[in-house]
């Protein structure tokens, strides 16, 4: 299973950069991301996320993004998020996107799968009106030996569902995100992830993006408790 999901991790990825052609900036990005999330009763889940994201080989901010949201948990394999997400582009339009998340997490043993399917609808700056997007996103993790630590990896889309023009992002497919990371349990209450995440993604005008990304991330669960076999399958948010 574990070879499955690289190999089609890796299909994607080639892919991807067979479609791009050969205008296609390439780019050293860092992303660093902090979470809080807080359990209230057995079906509601408070979380807030902030996000920076340095550019240019690592050297200038590309973004500031925070992000709250809530989580229901219909059952075990059923869980409804939705949420707010402000973007803060110091070279660029800000944006902001309400959006509405449905999640189906599995489990196959020791293999925790989670597909996502995200509606947002994104209110940029110097775009009128609103521009519907929609992502499926794909997670897989599972532990590594007895230990406290764990792999991970995901594979997202997405679609813009109107194609406005002038300054708006391109109608249609948008953008190809695959990642794949180690993380470790610290304590009962925090995991840290560190991850390689690479991004392909059309722009209008001007070469295509082709982004290298050292990812890391801060995960904090106010009633987390020590597990022997970490399961995550809410890491990538």
């Amino acid at each position: 299973m574990r070879r499955l999901v690289f190999a089609c991790l890796f299909g994607v990825l080639t892919l991807a950069n067979v479609v791009a052609d050969d205008d296609v900036r390439q780019d050293l990005q860092q992303w660093t991301a902090f979470r809080v999330s807080d359990p209230i009763g057995k079906v509601w889940t408070f979380s807030f996320q902030a996000e920076l994201r340095l550019q240019d080989d690592i050297s200038d901010v590309q973004q500031l993004i925070v992000k709250p949201y809530a989580t229901y948990e219909f059952s075990k394999k059923l869980d409804f998020s939705f949420g707010y997400k402000y973007i803060a582009r110091p070279d660029g339009a800000d944006e902001q996107d309400p959006w509405q998340e449905i999640v189906f997490p599995r489990k196959y043993s020791d293999l925790a799968v989670s597909h996502q399917i995200r509606l947002e609808q994104r209110i940029i700056d110097d775009v009128s009106g609103i521009l519907p997007r929609l992502r499926y996103l794909v997670h897989f993790a599972a532990p590594i030996g007895e230990s406290h630590k764990y792999w991970a990896s995901s594979g997202a889309v997405r679609f813009n569902l109107t194609d406005k023009g002038g300054t708006a992002p391109v109608g249609g497919f948008e953008q190809v995100r695959l990642y794949g990371g180690v993380g470790w349990h610290v304590g009962g209450k925090t995991r840290i992830e560190v991850g390689y995440l690479y991004r392909y993604e059309r722009q209008r005008t001007g070469p295509d993006f082709s982004d290298h990304v050292i990812r890391a991330q801060f995960l904090i669960n106010t009633r987390g408790k020590k597990v022997k076999k970490p399961l995550p399958t809410e890491s990538y948010k």
